[in-house]
């Protein structure tokens, strides 16, 4: 019996096997079918309690062993291409961080699309499973590999209805916010695509993540017309304040 398949045979003794293939159809709906069988299983067991390997903070991580933390994501880089005498490829850089500690996770080729797959952006927790801590000459970093995956996890601040928010006094949760777009940068194609814009309402400019659903609303606008995101999520990046217009976001032009 492969461990796989052992930890399933204790969670169906556990939560009774109706319960945990509710739990599995529910976190695979949640997650866009992006985790295969034997990542919902371990995630299930984590929250359960079940888990060999607990999650630990970044500070106690060690290459030999696989990594298993939840932190919160402070900066996501935009995905880079690079060229060696071995292969061509992409990469991304994202800042994450615990109480205690800072540590770049590094994605890799299709994994750099993971962003806009799980809607990541700064401020969003995450548990990172059976990834590869790597010592490098530029520090020691997490690599998702193979084996690995991303977890995103629901923010608490996405409770209660959106409040109305100059630019100025954002200070955190959800917000509606109005303005000008004074700048848009779209990237990415078909289901990835996302932008990067500046708003500005006359008490201040903030950069807004917009996610795809929010860059169709647009409908082709140009830069200057008046919109109003109603549940942006107020982040950080980097020390600075930003506006996250995720799946639970609405825009509209005014």
């Amino acid at each position: 019996m492969s461990d796989v398949e052992g930890l399933k045979g204790r969670l169906e003794l556990s939560l009774g096997k109706e319960e945990l293939q509710t739990r599995m159809a529910r976190i695979g709906q949640e997650t866009g079918g992006l985790l295969d069988d034997d990542a919902v299983l371990a995630l299930i067991a984590d929250e359960a309690g079940m888990t060999v390997q607990r999650l630990s903070g970044l500070g106690g991580l060690s290459p030999d062993a696989p990594v298993s933390a939840a932190c919160t994501i402070d900066e996501i880089e935009p995905a880079r291409s690079f060229r060696s005498d071995a292969r061509f490829g992409r990469f991304r850089r994202l800042k994450v961080s615990d109480k205690n500690n800072s540590m770049t996770l590094m994605l890799w080729d299709d994994e750099t699309e993971l962003v806009e797959q799980l809607g990541l952006h700064p401020g969003s927790r995450i548990r990172i499973l059976s990834a590869v801590l790597k010592n490098t000459k530029y520090g020691p970093q997490i690599h998702v590999g193979r084996n690995g995956f991303i977890v995103p996890e629901q923010s608490n601040v996405e409770s209660g209805p959106p409040v109305p928010c100059d630019i100025k006094d954002l200070d955190g949760g959800r917000v509606i916010a109005k303005g000008v777009l004074l700048s848009l940068v779209i990237s990415g194609r078909g289901k990835n695509r996302s932008a990067l814009g500046r708003l500005f309402d006359g008490t201040g400019e903030v950069d807004v993540q917009l996610s795809q659903n929010a860059v169709e609303a647009l409908a082709g606008s140009q830069v200057g017309v008046e919109v109003e995101i109603s549940g942006a999520l107020v982040a950080m990046e980097s020390g600075r304040k930003r506006l996250v217009c995720d799946e639970h976001a609405i825009l509209r032009i005014l």
